[in-house]
């Protein structure tokens, strides 16, 4: 026969007293884990060939990563000053005169650090600038 059915009003469920703690220290150590990926293994594009642990790892990993993804996201809002657009489009030129142009080179158009990052970076996300691997042979 079925079991029987009990109905509850809904001001009596709670919540276990240790769910908060457990949850967040579950979600602590899982940023935790997709950080040291993330500095272990900076490169974002997926292999061709992947086994089936990293495919759960991928599963398991996709909010924490999304999560540390944010503030990368965010700071990509950031407006070019008038000398970072100079030097945006100066780069863009040499990448349309050459065709392509090695990214180690890129600290001889910019030499400023943090202006070199943030022009490639937004570049990159409104889609002026591709970066692909090349491989050498030897």
């Amino acid at each position: 026969m079925n079991a029987p059915v009990t109905t509850v009003l809904a001001e009596s469920a709670r919540i276990p007293s240790g769910f908060g703690g457990g949850f967040f220290t579950v979600s602590a150590v899982l940023v935790l884990i997709a950080w040291c990926d993330q500095r272990m293994f900076p490169d974002q594009r997926p292999p061709d060939a992947r086994s089936a642990v990293e495919i759960f790892g991928d599963f398991l990993l996709f909010v924490p990563r999304l999560t540390l993804a944010v503030p990368a996201n965010l700071s990509a809002w950031q407006a070019l000053s008038p000398a970072e657009l100079d030097a945006a489009a100066q780069l863009v030129v040499r990448v349309i005169r050459e065709r392509k142009a090695p990214l180690h080179s890129a600290p001889l158009e910019i030499p400023n650090d943090r202006a070199r990052k943030k022009v490639i970076f937004a570049l990159l996300m409104v889609k002026v600038l591709e970066i692909r691997r090349v491989e050498h042979e030897s």
